[in-house]
Order: structure tokens, then C-alpha cells, then sequence
């Protein structure tokens, strides 16, 4: 047996047939609907009401997608133990990957042959030089937007490190 459009439509109208009221009459209202109180409109969710899937109930959050991003990075880099025992590794170095870890390294011993002086412990720790960051790069953005040159900037935070000293 076949089933055509018109059968199909005359069973949509007998299921409906109940749900709809026949004459205005047979509405009914929302009690104070016109009262220009808080109650205009109704709180339904019209999404979970015709997907059964509701509505998000706050932005999706960025940082956690960044967070992500940056796990799935340094998963993917290259990671070995070719610079795993330099003496220029602090705290959780070791487990950056390659690139990272020579960069460190690289810069350590810059710092060594501009100084000549061994700066064992002087490197702060990834976690630590991060967080110092996003306490600093905003205020000091605002600073040179207001005026000041960048060795203006140096000149203060140097005396700023040496005064805590």
C-alpha cells in the first residue's frame, strides 16, 4: 500500500484536530498579559522545546579553548631528552618540548657570555614568567600609549627590582 500525500495530510489534521482551538472564543489567556508587568512574555526555552537541546546558558568560555589549543601544541611538538639534563632547565623545563627547551638554553647562555657570569637559578620558571606577564603587559601597554618610550619603562622596572632588593 502506497501512501500518498493527501493521506499523509489527512492524518496531520486528525492528530491537530484537538491541540487547536476552533473559535477565538476558545483561546485563553494569559492572566495580566496586557499589564505591562514583567510577565510579556513567556519563559520557554524554544530550542529544547523543538530539539530537546537548550539554549547555552553563558557565552562559551575562550580560555578554555586556548587552554586546549596549547595542550594539543605541546603534545604534538617534538619532545625527546636531547636537552633534558642542561643545567639551564628549571623547575618543569624538561618536559617542553625541543624547541622550546633550546630556546631557553640559547638564551641562558647569551646572558652568560654578555655577563660572564654563570646565572644559575636567574631564570624564572615558565608558570612564573607567565603569570608575571599577563600581571604586567597590560599596564604596561596603557604606559606607552600614554607617552612613555620603552626605556622610560626599563629604567622604572629596574629601579622598581633594585628598591625591592
Amino acid at each position: 500500500m502506497n501512501i500518498t500525500r493527501e493521506m499523509i495530510r489527512r492524518i496531520i489534521r486528525e492528530q491537530e484536530e484537538g491541540k487547536l482551538p476552533e473559535t477565538p472564543s476558545e483561546v485563553e489567556a494569559t492572566e495580566d498579559a496586557w499589564s505591562g508587568g514583567g510577565n510579556l512574555e513567556l519563559d520557554v526555552d524554544h530550542s529544547k522545546v523543538s530539539t530537546d537541546e537548550p539554549n547555552v546558558a553563558s557565552p562559551e568560555v575562550l580560555e578554555l579553548v586556548v587552554a586546549e589549543v596549547r595542550k594539543r601544541l605541546i603534545e604534538k611538538a617534538e619532545t625527546t631528552k636531547k636537552y633534558d639534563d642542561s643545567k639551564h632547565l628549571k623547575g618543569g623545563q624538561d618536559k617542553l618540548p625541543d624547541g622550546l627547551q633550546k630556546g631557553i638554553i640559547d638564551k641562558a647562555e647569551k646572558m652568560e657570555e654578555v655577563d660572564g657570569a654563570d646565572h644559575d637559578g636567574a631564570l624564572m620558571d615558565l608558570d612564573d614568567y607567565y603569570e608575571l606577564e599577563d600581571l604586567l603587559s597590560v599596564q604596561l601597554r596603557d604606559f606607552l600609549r600614554g607617552g612613555y618610550s620603552k626605556e622610560d619603562l626599563i629604567q622604572a622596572l629596574t629601579n622598581i627590582v633594585n628598591d625591592a632588593l
